[in-house]
């Protein structure tokens, strides 16, 4: 199985970003100031990014830019109850294309990492609100 250059990770992780934000890339294109064709370029990781882009990208979704470039994989997750369903919003999509198979198992693995991140800032912000609300109580 080929290993997917860092320009391929990072432009899946766009592709997941947009895709959950409902955006098009035509949306991202105009936000960036550049063409459609441009930006569909660093979503397959066709062209290399700079690092200012990066940071552009990561601010329009209220990111570091060091999230949009971290796309290791990670294998610890763990589903220790079967309340997980399926939802169509959260995933879109396709295997018709046995050849992208890997490219979108690739996908999968990087849309739970993302997942997972914005799990723990919610956690954190949740976290941080309880310990707010028992301050107030106590006052």
């Amino acid at each position: 199985m080929e290993e997917l250059s860092l320009s391929q990770k990072i432009g899946n992780k766009f592709r997941l970003l947009r895709t959950e934000k409902g955006l098009r890339q035509e949306d991202m294109a105009e936000k960036l100031s550049i063409s459609v064709s441009a930006y569909a370029k660093l979503e397959r990781g066709e062209t290399d990014i700079t690092l200012s882009r990066i940071e552009k990208i990561a601010n329009l979704y209220g990111l570091k830019p060091t999230e949009m470039i971290n796309v290791e994989n990670k294998t610890d997750f763990s589903f220790n109850n079967n309340s997980y369903q399926n939802n169509s919003n959260v995933y879109q999509g396709s295997f018709a294309n046995p050849v992208n198979l890997s490219e979108e198992i690739n996908l999968l693995k990087t849309h739970i990492i993302t997942l997972d991140s914005s799990l723990n800032r919610l956690l954190n912000r949740i976290e941080s609100l309880e310990k707010k609300s028992k301050k107030e109580k106590t006052e």
